[in-house]
């Protein structure tokens, strides 16, 4: 993991620290499993949680916060970093 990666990733969980409401995206989430090549399925069974939470996260509907960590924490697992740029949030790939 480069340097500069590494920075964002301490930038923002220092963030997340101060303020534990930031979560990922649907937005994010779908092109996290867009550079992972995973179906809804298969982030699904990373994160234990059902294809619809999936669905229904990445289509803008209320999901449970819990499911959202595991979610973000299943990717992240597969090599993705989500990162908050002056354009907003971001994905980028890390490793996997």
């Amino acid at each position: 993991m480069g340097l500069v990666v590494r920075s964002v990733l301490l930038t923002r969980i220092a963030s997340q620290a101060n303020d534990p409401r930031i979560m990922i995206t649907g937005a994010q989430c779908r092109a996290g499993r867009g550079f992972l090549a995973w179906s809804q399925n298969d982030l699904a069974a990373k994160a234990s949680v059902s294809r619809h939470t999936v669905r229904l996260f990445e289509d803008g509907g209320k999901t449970y916060s819990v499911s959202i960590d595991k979610i973000e924490a299943a990717l992240e697992e597969g090599g993705v970093a989500f990162v908050d740029t002056d354009r907003g949030p971001a994905v980028i790939l890390v490793g996997g």
